[in-house]
């Protein structure tokens, strides 16, 4: 039987979640996201009612519907594409497009494979966004008077008729929709462990379109998609549930945002890790960038470099890793438990807890050395330095010479050092 797949794709998410600036950006982010989601939500509901069939998955800003074959369908969706991106336009001034492609299929090739069909709905919504607007939408758009009561929102800064608290229209919905809470950055940082920091979280699955692409069929490829939205939905608000100064931002589809007092949230992404890592018979791995900062920094910025930290752990050979606070310091999952914390940290947390007459200046100046070991009178001063070192085992001693020397081994003892001065800072400053 002939057959349309449909896929439905959201523009504009990032822009509109993070591009906020205003004393309310942290404590309504999460909100914003919330709203998003019922945004996509409407939209796939709207289709499916519109045009039957059945919804084969839903999340991060996409959607796949299947529905019977034929030219009425066809126009259909044409119909409610249409009527979509006019609301849109019309609401959001073309800060958010939906992107609607199909592909004509049968329910012989979905069972068989199903990768032309989803290849072809990709390419037809590719088109899509690289030409976004009729001339008719653009001329209607370009036409609408400039009305003189429209002033800039003081929380998302785009131009629109204000509330008397100075708010637009969608930013005033959105915080009625929170009831007034919101994601508190400040007592997060507060109950940070050591530096009253945050820690921002990035993550998303790897090679998921290799993963599909090995789907022997339409009830394979639902069945991944169904564990996805499970673990993603479900499972990851429950592993954050455990720390009480982290919050899930947003987690749909195939990638997740998480906000928390620094130490959390480092536990939290790796409890995250483990269980994704246990899906499909360990064949599903996680990449995640984790930025630190100070609880007022502006949350686009937060975003962003965190996105740019994200992007480096996609980098990494393997993918399946980890770029923590920096560029210098991303490590394979595996690699990052074991030579950084098993190998390195907990030992030499051990040893500096223990030894309260070793100030953090003393850790301070051995990442210093550290980091110029280019210059070989470096690698003395450090023996000499170790040396000096009171009650330090000689074994341990004898290592953290030896991890100096290696490049590799350098960058895994930078990173734990790092590690122990942030959570050591708050007993001292």
């Amino acid at each position: 039987m002939k057959k349309i797949l449909c896929g439905i794709d959201f523009s504009g998410i990032q822009s509109f979640l993070y591009n906020i600036s205003g004393e309310k950006a942290a404590r309504f982010l999460r909100a914003r996201s919330e709203y998003l989601d019922v945004l996509l939500d409407k939209a796939a509901q709207e289709l499916r009612e519109a045009c039957g069939g059945e919804m084969l998955y839903k999340g991060g800003g996409r959607a796949y519907i299947l529905t019977e074959g034929g030219k009425e369908k066809t126009a259909c969706i044409s119909d409610v594409e249409r009527d979509l991106n006019n609301r849109l336009l019309c609401d959001y001034r073309g800060e958010l497009y939906c992107a609607v492609g199909t592909a004509e299929t049968s329910d012989e090739e979905l069972q068989a494979d199903s990768n032309r069909a989803f290849h072809e709905v990709s390419r037809a919504i590719s088109e899509k966004k690289m030409a976004r607007y009729s001339a008719e939408q653009i001329l209607e758009l370009n036409k609408a008077p400039i009305e003189a009561d429209r002033r800039e929102c003081k929380e998302c800064r785009r131009t629109d008729r204000l509330n008397p608290n100075g708010y637009c229209a969608v930013c005033a919905e959105i915080m009625q929709s929170s009831g007034g809470s919101g994601v508190d950055f400040q007592s997060y940082a507060n109950h940070a462990q050591g530096i009253r920091r945050l820690a921002v979280v990035r993550a998303d699955a790897d090679n998921l379109g290799q993963a599909f692409s090995e789907c022997g069929g339409l009830a394979e490829s639902k069945a991944l998609s169904s564990a996805l939205r499970e673990f993603f939905k479900e499972e990851v608000p429950r592993i954050c549930g455990k720390f009480p100064h982290t919050a899930v931002i947003y987690s749909g589809g195939d990638d997740l945002f998480l906000v928390g007092a620094w130490n959390e949230a480092l536990d939290c992404i790796r409890r995250i890790r483990e269980a994704f890592g246990k899906k499909r018979g360990g064949s599903l791995t996680l990449s995640a960038g984790i930025g630190m900062f100070p609880p007022k920094f502006p949350v686009k910025q937060m975003a962003l470099q965190t996105a740019d930290l994200e992007e480096a752990a996609k980098e990494h050979p393997d993918k399946n890793a980890i770029a923590l606070f920096d560029r210098r310091f991303v490590f394979g999952w595996v690699e990052y438990e074991e030579q950084v914390l098993r190998e390195k940290y907990e030992p030499i947390a051990a040893f500096f807890d223990k030894a309260p007459e070793q100030g953090k200046a003393y850790v301070y100046r051995i990442l210093d050395l550290l980091r110029g070991m280019e210059e070989r009178v470096n690698i003395a001063r450090l023996a000499y330095t170790l040396a000096r070192t009171e009650r330090m085992p000689k074994e341990l001693m004898n290592q953290i010479f030896e991890w100096a020397q290696d490049a590799k081994e350098r960058r895994h003892l930078e990173c734990a050092l790092t590690l122990y001065i942030y959570r050591r800072r708050e007993r001292e400053d």
